[in-house]
């Protein structure tokens, strides 16, 4: 997945605008500290969704990719600096 990307679901269009990192809870629900690290780690932390525009969603619904800008960072090239080298922001400035 790519920053900017855009899906629609059913009436639904939700626009990918950043990486999601683990919370506190992630590792509580694990039973370990080092479950948030190591998630962090493996850049699977996942993503947020915004609602570009409402609409009705229903189970059984297609996940439809409507919009993707190939020169924009991925949701892994934006998690690395987000949650590693925070000082490094030139990896998130668009060419």
């Amino acid at each position: 997945m790519r920053i900017g990307d855009r899906y629609q679901i059913g009436g639904v269009v939700f626009e990918v605008p950043q990486p999601r990192p683990p919370c506190f809870k992630f590792g509580i629900r694990m039973g370990s500290r080092q479950a948030i690290q190591s998630n962090l780690e493996s850049s699977r932390t996942g993503f947020y969704f915004r609602v570009i525009e409402e609409g009705d969603v229903e189970a059984g619904n297609a996940v439809l990719l409507t919009f993707r800008d190939a020169e924009a960072p991925s949701v892994e090239q934006t998690h690395r600096p987000y949650s590693f080298d925070k000082i490094n922001v030139e990896v998130l400035i668009p060419r």
